[in-house]
């Protein structure tokens, strides 16, 4: 895997989670993970994995269709990196086979490991096998606004546009 979506998580660490995690980023795998659903501030208080100090880790919070945070996602300038929509997404539901609108940090972070996914894709040569680039770089091409400005890493909401043309806002 070149990407691993993590639309789970807790405030329970574990070691051998953080280890697998860890070396998962050494071998060049980027983990997306949601950063939770508690409206707290991962900068003190943790929710794993998201927290967990990986450098091929990026941590995303959940944004309305104004680019507001919703207001139960968690976020931290330090520890939460990009944000991504995570409000009323339509969903594919668990042995049902239909569709049904969800909101959470769980919608929003597969969108971040879609673009990832796609970047590799685009650019291999310099995102293959690079997580900490690969992270560096959808923080850099995200839409900056002042609402999220303190809010996370980025200061912004991912943007595939920019990420694909080379946009840096």
């Amino acid at each position: 895997a070149d990407v691993i979506n993590a639309s789970w998580g807790g405030p329970q660490a574990s070691q051998a989670l953080y280890e697998t995690i860890r070396e998962a980023s050494e071998a060049g795998v980027l983990f997306v993970a949601a950063a939770g659903n508690s409206a707290l501030n991962n900068d003190f208080f943790d929710s794993f994995p998201a927290n967990y100090p990986v450098k091929g880790l990026v941590s995303v919070a959940a944004t309305e269709f104004n680019d507001q945070r919703v207001y139960f996602s968690n976020f931290g300038k330090r520890k939460v990196h990009v944000s991504a929509p995570g409000h009323v997404i339509l969903s594919t539901t668990l042995g049902k086979k239909t569709y049904q609108f969800m909101s959470g940090t769980s919608m929003a972070a597969p969108q971040v490991a879609g673009l990832a996914a796609m970047m590799i894709g685009l650019n291999p040569q310099k995102f293959d096998r690079n997580p900490e680039a690969l992270k560096k770089y959808l923080m850099m091409t995200s839409d900056r606004s002042v609402a999220l400005n303190w809010l996370v890493g980025s200061g912004g909401r991912i943007n595939a546009y920019n990420a694909a043309a080379g946009v840096i806002p």
